[in-house]
């Protein structure tokens, strides 16, 4: 565990982020010139009209400007105190002005749910109603934004040095404003810079968020023509909220990382990867230094994986939930929502 949040932010961009940074000219995209720059969306939590909590992700209007290549803000939303890391993502309706309606993309059991928010001028909080065609019933509904995210985007012609008809190159950067400078300061190291030539898309979104800790997941994007495919490398870390503070947690704050527990854990990791076919699922085992990329829930913890870690490249970049019980006495602190 890291006792001061500088030193190890100033570590994890050394060791994460600087090398994205363009060889040739170390540009900083989130100051170019000629970026644009606006509020992209907001994390929300809402509040059913019986007490019931549930967190919104909405995707604020993009600049007309601004093409639809770059990281973007899915609207989904999920409750928290059964979160398991998969979200019930929406689609956006046409709806009057003022007003967003959102329906469930991927229909659960024939069963479809609808939002219809009208957010505060300023976007802080908002109000409305969702609907459940199963239930038959409409309940009223309250938000309060907890993040708000901000987006880079840069557009540029293709080089001269780049084959004839090579499309232009697009930069973005997704990421959400937090309280904390130090922790503002490692993201936009690393979301400000890329080696590749024709697309990058960096992004830091929040994972978990309650009273008394974030999770944040980094993730960086490149793509060179003509390549078969683009590269994507991730990572999470952990705060804990505390008098206004953020200070670094890992692995162990939420399992005991003793031999006898990372077998434990290791073999329920492998045994989910294997039931899902991915032709390394062994190597999904937790390593001695323990830098297994986690959300921890208060129900279980999600393991996640890049592209190539227990997999080919077409095998994506899968994640397995470890239950609480499956995890048994290696608990130590999960997440609580009161």
């Amino acid at each position: 565990m890291h006792a001061n949040l500088k030193s190890c932010l100033a570590c994890l961009a050394l060791l994460i982020w600087l090398p994205c940074a363009r060889a040739e000219d170390h540009e900083d995209f989130m100051l170019a010139p000629d970026r644009i720059e606006w509020d992209a969306g907001g994390l929300y939590d809402g509040r059913f009209a019986d007490g019931t909590p549930f967190q919104i992700q909405l995707a604020y209007p993009r600049p007309t400007s601004v093409s639809d290549h770059t990281a973007e803000v899915w609207n989904a939303y999920w409750y928290p105190r059964h979160f398991n890391g998969e979200r019930i993502v929406l689609s956006a309706l046409d709806a009057p002005a003022g007003t967003i309606k959102l329906v469930q993309l991927k229909p659960i059991a024939n069963a479809v749910e609808t939002f219809t928010i009208a957010l505060a001028p300023d976007r802080l909080s908002g109000s409305g109603n969702w609907t459940s065609s199963t239930l038959g019933t409409q309940r009223s509904i309250t938000l309060h934004r907890a993040f708000l995210y901000r987006e880079v985007a840069v557009t540029r012609p293709a080089t001269s040095t780049q084959p004839a008809g090579s499309r232009p190159f697009r930069f973005s950067a997704l990421f959400p404003v937090l309280s904390d400078a130090v922790a503002n300061d490692w993201m936009r190291t690393g979301l400000r810079a890329c080696t590749d030539l024709t697309e990058c898309a960096n992004s830091v979104m929040v994972d978990w968020h309650s009273p008394a800790l974030v999770s944040l997941d980094a993730t960086t994007y490149g793509y060179t023509a003509p390549g078969a495919h683009g590269t994507s490398t991730s990572t999470m870390r952990h705060f804990e909220l505390r008098d206004g503070k953020m200070s670094p947690l890992g692995l162990d704050r939420f399992l005991d990382l003793g031999p006898s527990c990372r077998r434990k854990v290791s073999v329920a990791i492998a045994s989910k990867l294997q039931v899902r076919n991915l032709s390394k699922y062994q190597e999904g085992a937790l390593h001695e230094l323990g830098d297994a990329k986690f959300l921890a829930l208060p129900d279980g913890i999600e393991f996640h994986f890049d592209p190539y870690d227990v997999g080919s490249y077409v095998e994506g970049s899968p994640s397995v939930f470890v239950t609480r019980s499956e995890l048994g006495r290696c608990v130590r602190n999960l997440p609580r929502i009161d």
